[in-house]
């Protein structure tokens, strides 16, 4: 099997791979359909393809979707994870070329990565549209606040009407994700289950559905480490005893989706609620009880998608 690893950026990526021979091969191509078909007619076709690549957003979608109708292997990898890796090498430079070696380089010694599966056609479309969705929002309550400390009429004037076009957008937008999500059963069924969780609405369901692929984790556990919400420990000796904190080397869109839920959970979801009580009459910070709150509530959505049951046949679970 040949490993490849590839530094993606918007216009081009870098890749290194070593030949059987012993060659070590290193090219640049266009980030597009011909750049992608010259990479694999470069790599001898009669061997197997492990692509490595990190997340970057929508700049490695298409390369991703290519290599894996190519019948490649796809890993793609959270970027902290080679950061990480390349510090362990004390390595000094950073540049595209050597940026794909270093993700080659740790694609060779982790041989267990979890397999990328591409998403659904509607999956996809259901994620675009509700991220359009959270940055129209995250403009309106910009220029809401600068319409606040405006003075001059002639610009109140054209912030009131940004505001009113945002807000019709906005409603337009939620209006083609519910028509979406309506039309296709799995996603359906998906908001469904997660409603019935006091503290989750159909606003949330569709927030934390369009980070994540249930189907993806065998355990809840795994599914916490993919949000960034495992522990994180510093202890070492008797010397070294620092303060716990969740490792944040995962999703931050799923850990976003999850903030605001879990507040409301501690309010009107009596297991979170009771549960964060407790922490509370242990002496817990504000922000430590939330994201206890995030983990908790990560794992009630996910025994609730598995099992295919309402919250009440799977609460007790919790108590």
């Amino acid at each position: 099997m040949i490993t490849v690893g590839i530094d993606i950026s918007k216009s081009k990526f870098d890749i290194f791979y070593q030949e059987k021979s012993g060659k070590k091969i290193s090219k640049v191509f266009k980030n597009n359909l011909a750049g992608f078909e010259a990479m694999f007619k470069l790599i001898p076709n009669s061997d197997r393809i492990r692509v490595i690549m990190e997340a970057t957003g929508n700049y490695g979608d298409d390369l991703a979707n290519y290599s894996y109708l190519q019948k490649a292997t796809v890993h793609v990898v959270n970027p902290a994870q080679i950061k990480f890796f390349g510090q362990s090498k004390l390595r000094r430079s950073k540049t595209d070329k050597v940026d794909a070696k270093l993700i080659y380089e740790f694609g060779c010694v982790n041989n267990e990565l979890r397999p990328w599966q591409p998403m659904s056609p509607n999956l996809f479309i259901f994620r675009s549209l509700h991220r359009c969705l959270q940055n129209l929002k995250l403009d309106l309550v910009q220029f809401g606040n600068r319409l606040e400390s405006e003075k001059d009429i002639s610009v109140i004037a054209v912030y009131n009407t940004i505001i009113t076009t945002l807000n019709l957008q906005i409603k337009e937008l939620i209006e083609k994700i519910r028509s979406l999500v309506s039309d296709d059963q799995n996603l359906q069924q998906m908001t469904e289950l997660m409603t019935t969780i006091p503290g989750v609405g159909e606003l949330t369901s569709w927030g934390i559905l369009s980070e994540v692929d249930i189907t993806q984790f065998n355990n809840a556990r795994q599914l916490a480490a993919y949000a960034g919400l495992n522990p994180h420990i510093r202890q070492s000796g008797s010397s070294v005893k620092g303060r716990g904190a969740i490792s944040k080397i995962g999703s931050s869109q799923l850990r976003k989706a999850l903030y605001f839920p879990a507040m409301s959970a501690l309010k009107h979801n009596h297991i979170i609620r009771e549960f964060g009580d407790r922490l509370k009459t242990q002496g817990k910070a504000g922000k430590v009880v939330i994201v206890a709150a995030m983990h908790k509530l990560l794992r009630m959505i996910f025994a609730i998608l598995k099992s295919g049951v309402q919250f009440r046949d799977v609460a007790t679970s919790y108590t």
